[in-house]
This record gives C-alpha cells, structure tokens and sequence, in this order.
C-alpha cells in the first residue's frame, strides 16, 4: 500500500505524489497524480534534478494511467490500481527454478500466471539456479535487489548447503548456525520488501534420497533447517507459509520428477496454488 491518506479523489485534483517512490523504491524520481476525469488517473513521472537546482523535474513524460476507478476507498492507493506492476524476485535453488520441470512450469511461473488470471499485474525475475546454496544466492542474486527493485520475494534455500555439511568433515556440527547467520544477512538485504520464506521439502522422501546418507537423519537435519528458516524469517518482519506437510503428502503419492529427487510439475503446481490461496 502506499501509506500516504488520499480520501476520495475527485476529478481534476492533483496531489503531489512523491509517495509513490517509497512503494516503487526508486529514489531518483519524482511524481504527480492528475486525476484526468471519473474514471482515469495519471501518475507523472520525472527525473529529479540535483539538491539545489531549481525545476524540480527534468522530464514528466512516464505516465501511468490508473483504469477505471473513479475514487479510493479506504484512503491509499495500492500499486495494482495505480497499474504498476508488482515485481516479484524468486530467490533459491533448484526448487524455485523447477529442476525436474522446466521453468515456466516452476512454481514462480505458475504463481504469476495464476495471479494475473485473477487481474493482478506482476512481473517475475527467477535467477535461481540448480546446486545454489546461500553463498551463492548471497553473491549471484542478491545484487537483482537494486537493479530489479522487488515489491516482493521468496525465499527457498539450504538443500545444498545442507548436503555440503552432511558430507563434510565435520558432518552437519556447525550446519544450523551457519545456516541462521547466512539467512539473516538474506533477510537484511530483502528490508523493506515482502518476503515469504519457504521451508524445503523433504527430499530424504525421495527415490534418490538414500543417496545423501541416512535418510531418518537427513530428515531430521531438514526439519531443523527449516526451524530456522521460520525463526529467522519471522525475527526479520517476513512471513513464513508452511507448504511442509502438503510436500510430505507429495512425496507420499509419489510425486517426484524423473531424476528420482525433485518434485514433479504438479507438485511445482500445487504449491503454487497453495500459495496463490495463501498470500
């Protein structure tokens, strides 16, 4: 929501909108909204002009029209009808990329499809990829926070590094904590945007699952990882949507993909509708 009070706006009010650019989170712009006539608004945009020169805008031609609303109940304005499209950053693994599928059957793609059957507008960028763990999402998808500028994110991450510790010298000794601490520095860098952290499904479940140890134990390490998923994401202002038990009910009916280890499409598709009901 962008927080600044509007009330009911009538035709050709003009309200300076410089609220716009905290919801948008772009620092170097500035804004106007005209509202043209009953049913349509424009938000004007331009170039803010450095500290101390005068004209405030080099540019005002990046307009957004707002369709078909002729007031503003409930005293803000949202982005979906300013018709600014939401911006939805899927931060992860080969389970946000859909190993076992392809990527527009991952459980992003199918998020944001059903989302704009419902009306809504959102624009997805998915740069997870297959064998990440969090140093790798720490340096190769982090730095899409400033050049894509989310509205909102998810966060799916730790099968890798927990395979790495259970198959290290140390076994999983020091796993959880370096675990939390990797997860905190995620969190710090999403401030300010909506973050839905996820737990990863049990793939100790899986066909190949034995392949990673003991799977009674891999079972449990995945439990704890996923604690701490929570307890991180909620310390952190986020949200934590527990798709566990319908992953577990995945793995009960089988549904893996052919690689014998990641979830089937339809598995990718049912926590997308789980979080499409959810979030």
């Amino acid at each position: 929501m962008l927080g600044h009070p509007l009330g009911e706006l009538r035709a050709g009010d003009r309200l300076d909108a410089g609220i716009v650019l905290d919801e948008l989170r772009v620092e170097d712009l500035a804004a106007e909204i005209l509202l043209l006539h009953e049913e349509r608004a424009h938000v004007r945009a331009g170039r803010v002009e450095p500290r101390g020169k005068s004209g405030g805008t080099t540019a005002d031609d990046d307009e957004i029209e707002v369709g078909q609303r002729r007031s503003f109940p409930g005293s803000s304005l949202t982005l979906e009808q300013l018709g600014i499209p939401e911006r939805y950053l899927a931060l992860g693994d080969s389970f946000t990329i859909g190993t076992g599928t392809t990527p527009d059957r991952s459980f992003p793609a199918v998020l944001v499809r059903l989302w704009r059957e419902s009306g809504r507008e959102v624009e997805l960028r998915n740069p997870a990829v297959n064998g990440y763990t969090t140093d790798d999402l720490i340096r190769e998808e982090l730095p899409l926070i400033t050049a894509f500028r989310p509205t909102f994110a998810t966060v799916l991450i730790g099968a890798n590094d927990l395979v790495a510790a259970v198959r290290g010298p140390d076994a999983s000794r020091d796993a959880e904590q370096r675990y939390a601490r990797q997860l905190v520095r995620i969190f710090d860098a999403l401030a300010g945007v909506d973050v839905v952290a996820l737990p990863q499904p049990d793939w100790s479940l899986a066909p190949m699952g034995g392949d990673f140890g003991d799977r009674a134990a891999v079972a449990g390490e995945i439990a704890r990882h996923n604690t701490v998923m929570r307890q991180v994401a909620e310390r952190a202002g986020s949200r934590y949507v527990d798709l566990f038990p319908l992953m577990r009910g995945q793995a009960g009916r089988g549904m893996f993909a052919p690689d014998g280890l990641h979830p089937s499409a339809e598995a990718y598709g049912e926590w997308a509708k789980e979080l499409a009901a959810r979030i």
